[in-house]
């Protein structure tokens, strides 16, 4: 009970009692304790729901990528997380997915430098075989005194043909390794490229007509100003035609053509040798390889030697042949290449 006199004038003429009887209703109370009950099932539900659901939209994502990364760095590069997804984890995926495939070409690049180590070291072991082998038997006969007095002389020629080859062998693989490095700079000058195919054919004209062997060139009458390294590029010119001589029979002919067409220099040299299978041309550039079953001399270090002096005069070549009719070789050079 609460209560309050009501006065006027300082007399009390009435009062004020509150009375609160605190009686509780059973029914509403339990009914009340069971909506919260209810509830708050109801939210443990939700919250598993959605921790179930988060679990599997994030958590999951990023152990498979962790998984990924594991098989990775094991060095199991043909793993994919194989998730596709527009959110953050799935670009993170996604630039693992493409880390994967880099780490897999570089293992093939390697895999690739590695056996073409082993096949050069092996062409190399090849190729300096047999002038060893012929030296040191020679050296040996001559020591011993086995060898008669006239034919001395035929052995000491021997001797200096396999030393001559053994120094071109050396020779060409030391320019091709410095042609190969990036890094090297080739020395360019201004230069007339027709006076330089020129110099070229003159050299090889005088091999081509000791068998008979026509060397037919047509070209403009004025200059084809360009930049480059006239020895390196008189040598490009002298492989082709040196290979179209050694793989030509007597009496065949051989044809060079220079024509200029809008921004490019065209340049063709062609022959009338055995050429080479379609399936054989592409191989043609590689270190010591040698198209022809055909024994000729050359260290078969040629074709890739004008391959890199091309390369360093931004040149492109095209090899056209056909078996049993000859091959052609055309040079692409830009008007102002090297400027």
């Amino acid at each position: 009970y609460a209560g309050i006199p009501v006065k006027e004038e300082g007399v009390t003429t009435a009062v004020v009692v509150i009375v609160d009887s605190f009686d509780i209703d059973q029914g509403s109370f339990w009914l009340s304790i069971g909506v919260l009950a209810v509830c708050l099932c109801l939210a443990f539900i939700i919250s598993a729901f959605l921790a179930s659901f988060l679990t599997k939209r994030f958590m999951a994502p990023i152990h498979k990528i962790a998984s990924t990364v594991n098989e990775l760095a094991s060095g199991n590069y043909g793993v994919k997380t194989e998730i596709n997804d527009n959110s953050e984890i799935g670009i993170l995926a996604q630039e693992t997915d493409l880390l994967a495939e880099k780490l897999a070409y570089a293992s093939k690049e390697e895999e690739r430098m590695e056996q073409m180590q082993k096949d050069y070291i092996a062409n190399i072991s090849h190729e300096l075989r047999t002038p060893v082998t012929v030296l040191r038997s020679s050296i040996e006969a001559l020591y011993e005194g086995m060898v008669p007095e006239d034919q001395i002389s035929l052995y000491h020629g021997q001797m200096m043909t396999e030393t001559i080859s053994l120094q071109r062998l050396v020779d060409d693989m030391l320019e091709l390794s410095r042609l190969e490095n990036d890094g090297f700079l080739i020395e360019k000058e201004e230069m007339d490229l027709l006076t330089v195919l020129e110099d070229a054919v003159r050299s090889i004209r005088m091999i081509a007509e000791e068998r008979q062997i026509k060397v037919h060139c047509e070209k403009p009458g004025e200059e084809w100003n360009c930049t480059g390294d006239y020895g390196r590029l008189r040598q490009m010119f002298l492989i082709v035609l040196d290979n179209a001589l050694k793989y030509s029979e007597n009496g065949r002919n051989i044809w060079i053509e220079a024509k200029e067409r809008g921004e490019y220099y065209y340049i063709s040299i062609r022959d009338e040798g055995c050429g080479i299978p379609y399936e054989k041309q592409k191989y043609v550039f590689n270190r010591f390889y040698r198209s022809s079953g055909k024994e000729a001399d050359g260290t078969g270090l040629g074709l890739a030697i004008m391959k890199n002096i091309a390369k360093h005069h931004g040149i492109e070549i095209r090899l056209y042949s056909e078996e049993g009719k000859g091959t052609k070789f055309s040079f692409i050079i830009p008007v102002n290449h090297g400027k």
